[in-house]
């Protein structure tokens, strides 16, 4: 029987079909019933504590072969995957920089490329991280340690979702909050005149879009 899941903060449709033994999203997104949660979503990915999501069984897959032999089966899933985009405050990208990136079990020691992304597997189930960066090739301490909310993002239209999108563009630097505060429409304004839209404070659908471009698109 399919199972109706209440979304709990940190989790996404990779979550789900880790939790519920699917193979991959995708089904979650497919299934019927998800129709007009996923057409206002959009991204699988973001999802708001409180949806809804019904998550479907498990289809079993049957294949035929013949009994007087020996059989291997490879199972084959697509790993969920932390992207991340590192750039300096005039937004050229952070590149050269030597990073350590952990997320549960999985470690990642590299430098940055030209891109200025980091990109690594990590278990969906996962819900922080650590990113270390070191400015300093010489030292042995990094300069900057992050800690990672992962899978915490929620929908642009939300003004928590608009206010850690603008954190992260280093728009904003001030506490979540429910309401367009002063703080939030000054950051809203200093956005939308570096991405040459009408500075009006208020978290419109052009700046929603464009929101979403800077920073879930890169």
């Amino acid at each position: 029987m399919p199972v109706t899941h209440v979304v709990q903060v940190g989790e996404c449709c990779a979550t789900l079909a880790k939790r519920y033994g699917l193979v991959g999203w995708k089904p979650i997104v497919e299934h019927g019933p998800n129709a007009a949660l996923f057409a206002a979503r959009k991204n699988p990915h973001v999802l708001k504590p409180g949806d809804v999501v019904e998550v479907p069984d498990p289809e079993p897959k049957v294949f035929e072969r013949p009994t007087d032999a020996r059989h291997g089966f490879v199972f084959a899933q697509n790993p969920t995957k932390l992207r991340l985009v590192l750039r300096r405050p005039d937004g050229t990208a952070l590149d050269g920089v030597r990073f350590s990136l952990r997320v549960g079990d999985t470690l990642l020691e590299k430098s940055t490329g030209g891109d200025g992304v980091v990109e690594s597997p990590v278990d969906p189930m996962e819900t922080t991280g650590t990113l270390s960066l070191w400015f300093d090739p010489a030292s042995a301490d990094p300069s900057v340690v992050l800690t990672l909310d992962v899978g915490a993002l929620i929908p642009v239209e939300f003004v928590p979702g608009a206010q850690a999108r603008l954190r992260n563009l280093g728009f904003y630097s001030g506490a979540t909050s429910e309401g367009l505060d002063e703080p939030t429409r000054a950051a809203l304004r200093a956005f939308q005149r570096a991405h040459a839209l009408t500075d009006s404070g208020e978290l419109d659908g052009p700046t929603r879009a464009k929101l979403v471009t800077a920073h879930d698109e890169q």
